[in-house]
C-alpha cells in the first residue's frame, strides 16, 4: 500500500522545543510580574485603607471645654482648710491626666454635656412628683451623698440601669437632663449615629470610648434616647457588625457594674416609648423601670401654670388655666406646651394680619426691597408696637388648632375608611368617577372647549339619561 504523506498546513509554523521552551519562560516571567504589581498595589491600598481608617482628627475644642468643666468641678470639690498653691496643683494634675484622651474618647467628646449648661431641674418638670422624689433618691443622692450608701451588704447601692419609658412627649428627656443637672453629673448623650462607624470593628472602640471617657469624668450619666433603635432585641437577620457592637455594649456594661464599691458613679439612663421592643439582656442591666405617663388633671394644670408663668396674660385668661387643665384630657406635656405657643403668638399674627396677607399674596411693598433692612422694617408694624396681652379668646382658639398626639392622624383615616365604605356601599362605579374627576380638573384649567363640553355631554345624556347641566 502507498503511504499517506502527512503534510503541514500552509501559514502554520513549526516550532522546535527551544522555541517552546523559550514561550514557556516569557510566559512565566510576565505572570510572575503582574503577580508582584497586584501585591505591591494591594499592600499599598490596605495601608491607605488602615490609614483612613483609624486616623481620626484631634478634637482641640472639645478637649479644652472638658478641661475647663473639670477643672471647675475639682476646685468645688477641694477642702477649704487646704493651701491654695497646693489645690491648684493638685487639680491641674488631675484635669491633665483625666483629659489623656484617645481617638474615640475625643470622637464621644462632643457629645458631652457640662452639667453647669443643662438649663431643667426637676422643677422645671411638672407632674410626676413622686417618680421625681424616687429619682432623687435613687439617682442624685448617691451622688451627692456617696457617704450614705456604704454598706457591708451592698443592699443600698443605687442602681446602675434606670429605664424611663411612656408615650412621646411624656417629658422623658427633660427628666434625664433634670437628673444631670440636680446631680452635677457629666451627661454624655450616646447617638447612634456618633457610635456608628463604616469600618468593621470601629463601632466597638467607639462604644468602649464612650464608657472609659464616662469613667473619666465621673460621676456621669449615660443617656440613651430611644434606646429601643439601638439595643432593641437581636435576632438572626442583623449582621454581625450591629451584633458584635451589641456584644460590646453588654460586656462593658458589666464591667462597669461588676465591683460597684471601686468603680466610679456612673448611671446608664434609657428612654423610649416602645419598652417591648429593648433586648432582654438591655431590659436586665436596666432593673429600675419608670413609666412616664399622660399628665392627669392636676399634673396639666402644674404643666400650664409652668409654660405661663412669665407670659403677660389678662387675669380672665390666667383664670381660665383650669378649665384648659380640664378639657385637655389625654394630652402631653409637650401637647400642652404647643397649645400654649399657638395662644401666644395669636395677639402677634394680629398686628401682622395684613402685612402677612399681602406677602402671601405678593403684594408687600417688601418682598422686592432692595436692603435687609427696608425688608425688615416693611413686614409688622413700627418698631415699638407691643402685642397686646394673651386673653381667653387666644386659647379657645389654640384648642381649636391643638390637638393632642396622633388625634388629628386618627380622625383622617377614620374619615377615608369611612368614605371608603359608603362608596363601595352605594355601588359607585370608580372608573366614571375618575373620569368625571378629570373632566372637571379640565374645565377648571380652561382645557376643554365648548364643543367638546356639548360633546361629552351629549355622550352622557343618550347612555344615562341625565341632562347636562349648562
Amino acid at each position: 500500500m502507498a503511504q499517506i504523506e502527512r503534510s503541514e498546513p500552509k501559514g502554520v509554523k513549526t516550532m522546535n522545543g527551544k522555541e517552546v521552551a523559550i514561550g514557556i519562560a516569557v510566559d512565566m516571567i510576565s505572570l510572575a510580574a503582574v503577580c508582584a504589581v497586584s501585591y505591591g498595589m494591594s499592600r499599598w491600598l490596605s495601608k491607605y485603607i488602615q490609614t483612613q481608617q483609624t486616623t481620626r482628627p484631634p478634637n482641640t475644642e472639645a478637649k479644652e471645654r472638658l478641661s475647663k468643666m473639670l477643672m471647675a468641678r475639682a476646685m468645688e470639690e477641694a477642702g477649704e482648710d487646704e493651701d491654695e498653691e497646693a489645690v491648684k496643683e493638685k487639680v491641674q494634675r488631675k484635669v491633665v491626666t483625666a483629659l489623656e484622651l484617645n481617638e474615640y474618647e475625643s470622637a464621644i467628646a462632643d457629645d458631652v454635656i457640662d452639667p453647669t449648661d443643662i438649663t431643667v431641674a426637676f422643677k422645671d418638670v411638672g407632674g410626676i412628683d413622686d417618680i421625681k422624689a424616687e429619682l432623687w433618691d435613687l439617682v442624685v443622692l448617691p451622688i451627692v451623698r456617696p457617704d450614705l450608701f456604704f454598706s457591708e451588704s451592698g443592699l443600698v447601692s443605687p442602681p446602675r440601669g434606670i429605664l424611663l419609658f411612656g408615650a412621646p412627649g411624656t417629658g422623658k428627656t427633660m427628666l434625664a437632663k433634670a437628673i444631670a443637672k440636680e446631680s452635677g453629673a457629666t451627661f454624655v448623650n450616646v447617638r447612634l449615629s456618633a457610635i456608628m462607624d463604616k469600618w468593621f470593628g470601629e463601632s466597638n472602640k467607639l462604644v468602649s470610648g464612650t464608657f472609659s471617657l464616662a469613667r473619666k469624668l465621673a460621676p456621669s450619666v449615660i443617656f440613651i434616647d430611644e434606646i429601643d433603635t439601638f439595643l432593641n432585641q437581636r435576632d438572626s437577620s442583623e449582621g454581625s457588625a450591629t451584633t458584635s457592637m451589641k456584644s460590646e455594649f453588654l460586656t462593658l456594661w458589666d464591667g462597669m457594674t461588676s465591683d460597684a464599691k471601686d468603680s466610679p458613679p456612673i448611671t446608664v439612663l434609657g428612654a423610649t416609648n416602645r419598652p417591648y421592643d429593648v433586648d432582654s439582656a438591655i431590659l436586665r442591666r436596666l432593673p429600675r423601670t419608670f413609666e412616664i405617663g399622660l399628665p392627669n388633671m392636676k399634673s396639666r394644670e402644674q404643666i400650664l401654670n409652668l409654660f405661663l408663668i412669665k407670659l403677660s396674660m389678662t387675669e380672665e385668661a390666667r383664670q381660665m388655666i383650669p378649665t384648659i387643665a380640664r378639657v385637655t384630657k389625654g394630652y402631653s406635656g409637650s401637647d400642652l406646651k404647643e397649645l400654649c405657643k399657638a395662644a401666644a403668638i395669636n395677639p402677634i399674627r394680629e398686628i401682622t394680619k395684613e402685612v402677612s396677607r399681602k406677602a402671601v399674596m405678593g403684594l408687600a411693598n417688601g418682598t422686592n426691597s432692595k436692603t435687609k433692612a427696608q425688608k425688615k422694617s416693611s413686614f409688622g408694624p413700627p418698631k415699638g408696637i407691643k402685642p397686646r396681652p394673651v386673653g381667653k379668646e387666644d386659647f379657645e382658639l389654640a384648642l381649636g388648632k391643638v390637638k393632642k398626639t396622633g388625634e388629628t392622624a386618627r380622625t383622617f383615616l377614620e374619615r377615608e375608611r369611612s368614605s371608603k365604605a359608603e362608596a363601595n356601599n352605594a355601588g359607585i362605579d370608580m372608573n366614571d368617577l375618575a373620569k368625571n374627576m378629570q373632566m372637571l380638573q379640565m374645565l377648571m384649567g380652561g382645557r376643554v372647549t365648548n364643543s367638546q363640553t356639548s360633546q361629552s355631554s351629549q355622550e352622557e345624556e343618550s347612555d344615562d339619561g341625565i341632562p347636562s347641566i349648562n
